[in-house]
Formats: C-alpha cells, sequence, structure tokens
C-alpha cells in the first residue's frame, strides 16, 4: 500500500468517531480495577494506530494539554485532514504520520504509555495484522497498555452472513459509495417482509440488517463491504497477542452491556464441567459476543487487585437522580437511560444525590464516604453496570473553551466530545450518548 494505490479507505474514507472508552483516564482506572499495570495520566504518550481522520486523537489532545500524542493511518487521504485538523486547532501536542501498516517505521516517537488500535485488526491482511501487533510490543513502555479491537466469533458470524449478502447483491454496482447507499437500500426492502415473524431467527437477522439501515454509508463500506474482514475466537486472538509478547489484562469496556456475563454463567459452566477448552469462547458463543476489546501490556506484570488505599484515592461521578415518584425510604435512583437504582445504604443515597446535579464533574471517593472501603462493594458493583464512573483523574484541561473543537466536530459529523471524550449530538445535555457499533 503506497500513497498512490487506490484502496478502500482512499476511496471513501472511513466515518470516524471518538471512542470513549480509549481516554487515556478510562484505561488506567480499568486496569487498576482488574489488578494490572498502574500506567501514568500525566504527561502521558498516546499513539494511535489507525488514526483515521483523527477524530479520536483531536479531541483528546485539545483537552490533555499535559499529554502528547501519535497518530499514524495506512490513507495518505485521512492523514491530510487530521493534519489540516490539527492545524486548525493550534495542537502542539499532537502529530500525525502517514505509514503502510504492513512496512511500520520502527521507530514511532515510543515508548508509550497508552496505544490505541481500534477496527484495524480483523480488516487488514495478517500481514498488517502481525506488523501492527509487533509495532504494540515494541512501542509500548515498561507499564504501559495497549487497546486492542477485533471482530469476534461467534457473534460476528451472523454479521459475516449478512456482510457475504451484501456483497453478492451489490458486485458491479459503481463504484464503495455507490455500493454503501445499495446496501442500506437493500436492508431496509429485506427487513420489511421480516418484521412480522416473531421467529427468534428472523428477528435476529432484522436486527442485523437494521444495523445496516441505521449506520453512515462510510462505516457500511468498510464492516460489510471492504475485501478483508476476520473475526477471531477470543483464545485464538489473544494467543496471537502472546506470540506477540502481550499479555491480557481486562476488557477495556467492561461496563458495556454487549460485553456482560449473564448472570452467574461463568460459574455453572465451571461446575457442570462446560468450559471446553477455553471458557472465555464458551461465554462468547452463550452471549452472543460480536466485538472484543481487551487491554494488554508487556509480559511479567505483577497482578495485584487495588489496594484500599489506592482504591481510596479514585474519584466517582453520576447521573443517577431521585427517581420521580419513587420511594424515599428505600431511596429510588434513576439513571438518565432509564435505569432505576434501589440504594437503601444511607452514606451511599447521600454520595450519589450530590454528585447527580454536578454531573459530568466529579469528586474525590475521600470526601464522599467517611469509610471508602465499607462502600467500595457497592461501588465496583454500579461501576460494573454503568451506572457511576470512578476515575483515576480529571482532565486537566476539563475547563478549556471547547468553541474551536466544538465548531470543528460539528463539520466532521454533527457531535462534540467532552473532556470526558463522550460523544454527544449538538444541542444535547448530556454526555453518554451510546457509541456507533
Amino acid at each position: 500500500m503506497n500513497a498512490s494505490s487506490t484502496t478502500p479507505f482512499e476511496e471513501y474514507p472511513y466515518h470516524a468517531f471518538p471512542i470513549a472508552c480509549t481516554a487515556p483516564e478510562r484505561l488506567a482506572v480499568v486496569s487498576l480495577l482488574h489488578g494490572g499495570p498502574r500506567t501514568r495520566t500525566a504527561g502521558a504518550r498516546v499513539l494511535e494506530l489507525g488514526c483515521a481522520n483523527g477524530a479520536n486523537l483531536l479531541p483528546m489532545a485539545f483537552y490533555r494539554h499535559d499529554c502528547s500524542f501519535v497518530g499514524v493511518d495506512g490513507s495518505a487521504r485521512q492523514i491530510a485532514t487530521a493534519t489540516e485538523c490539527r492545524e486548525r486547532l493550534g495542537l502542539d501536542n499532537l502529530e500525525f504520520l502517514y505509514a503502510d501498516f504492513e512496512a511500520l517505521p520502527a521507530d514511532l516517537g515510543g515508548p508509550f504509555d497508552f496505544i490505541v488500535v481500534h477496527g484495524v485488526l480483523s480488516w487488514v491482511t495478517d500481514a498488517a495484522r502481525d506488523a501492527v501487533l509487533k509495532a504494540c510490543a515494541r512501542q509500548l513502555a515498561p507499564a504501559g497498555l495497549a487497546y486492542l479491537n477485533y471482530n469476534t466469533r461467534p457473534g460476528w458470524t451472523v454479521r459475516g452472513m449478512v456482510r457475504d449478502f451484501l456483497l453478492r447483491h451489490t458486485a458491479g454496482a459503481g463504484d464503495l459509495q455507490a455500493r454503501s447507499e445499495l446496501s442500506r437500500e437493500i436492508a431496509a426492502r429485506v427487513i420489511e417482509p421480516l418484521a412480522s415473524d416473531e421467529h427468534p431467527y428472523t428477528q435476529l437477522m432484522a436486527n442485523e440488517f437494521r444495523l445496516v439501515t441505521r449506520n453512515h454509508p462510510a462505516y457500511i463500506a468498510h464492516e460489510y463491504l471492504a475485501p478483508h474482514n476476520v473475526a477471531y475466537w477470543r483464545s485464538e486472538f489473544l494467543a496471537l497477542a502472546r506470540d506477540f509478547g502481550l499479555e491480557y489484562v481486562a476488557e477495556a469496556d467492561f461496563t458495556a452491556s454487549s460485553h456482560r456475563i449473564i448472570g452467574e454463567l461463568r460459574d455453572r459452566l465451571s461446575d457442570q464441567d462446560l468450559t471446553g477448552e477455553a471458557i472465555e469462547d464458551s461465554l462468547d458463543l452463550l452471549c452472543y459476543r460480536q466485538m472484543h476489546s481487551p487491554l494488554v501490556t508487556l509480559p511479567g506484570f505483577d497482578r495485584r487487585p487495588a489496594s484500599a488505599a489506592e482504591f481510596a484515592a479514585l474519584r466517582m461521578a453520576s447521573q443517577l437522580e431521585p427517581a420521580e415518584g419513587g420511594d424515599a425510604d428505600t431511596g429510588d435512583l434513576r439513571h438518565p437511560e432509564g435505569h432505576t437504582v434501589e440504594v437503601r445504604d444511607e452514606a451511599l443515597r447521600t454520595a450519589l444525590t450530590r454528585l447527580g446535579p454536578l454531573w459530568p464533574a466529579s469528586l474525590p471517593l475521600k470526601e464522599l464516604f467517611g469509610a471508602v472501603e465499607d462502600a467500595r462493594e457497592d461501588l465496583e458493583y454500579l461501576v460494573r453496570c454503568n451506572l457511576i464512573e470512578l476515575r483515576c483523574a480529571e482532565p486537566l484541561g476539563r475547563d478549556t473553551d471547547p468553541a474551536p473543537l466544538h465548531a470543528l466536530e460539528r463539520e466532521l459529523r454533527g457531535h462534540v466530545t467532552s473532556p470526558y471524550h463522550d460523544m454527544r449530538q449538538v444541542g444535547t445535555d448530556r454526555h453518554s450518548v451510546p457509541q456507533p457499533p
């Protein structure tokens, strides 16, 4: 691949967006809560491989003046757009590089505390995939964290069948953009006869085709119509990562509903000796996992739970507010997405009620609780359910005037990004908008 070649990403650029869980503070707290490396966030160095037009790195760099960022992509067209955006914002802590993934330079400016690889590893050749994984191991700092993302079997197998269907029905129908727009039309026609049938398989397929109708044509082009798209079993991918000297730490987006394990399924499989060669593969099968975003690090790290002091040093943010018409005695609180939580512990209820009006700002746990360790189990449960956020730090530039960034983002995609790396639609007050798949 070179700057003059015509690739799908040159022909029709990917519709990039900020990925909330890749912010340095979020990755650092995930690692801490799962016993991984204690990675610094102040003055951190961040590398993104597959940065596209910079939609993920631009807001990171804009709000994190003390950190430095490097974005690399194999599309000269995307890098040109990213560089133009960086210059428009006047960011001197961000650099964009054009490079062929199959021949990445040995020196990308590392070592890096954080490496982000989103939407790359399933979508490139095996040679490019291996080069990216090798670069991650070579560029990571000793306590660094790499976020990897790929399509997961078996759940993506169903989406892969939709991809095969669309590839066949759009072959020869024009350029990539035309085929993408035709794919949306075809998906809409397919859904109509499926909608009235209640059979689970029919509804599953209808939902998959519905995703096509709801997504941007540029997303469809690269998720469904690009020449490379490989899904991996989790055990298969993590073994591959280990071959390149990368060890698993945790799920980077462990709070996402699509990554939760049903009830006590893991324990039941173990009790009934139904784990197979890899229990994670069995869980992915039974939970219909479609995408995996593991957090990895260099081998030899000492996995240890967060100490009481480390946990107490965290900060907490919450959108939970008293539920309208709720039971005051049980302390019913409601999340903007509609979830209701019954909070009986008075100290926890007081803390959550105090935090609600302050969103998206956080307060130190030490300021909210007299004995933080007494509330730890409840707090960890609320985090797993994505009802509160625990943070290791606040972005130093959270008080920066966002107007220049938001003006640029409105032009790019009609969304804006908060200092906490949440994306929201223009004209809304809340920052917790679900990310595109």
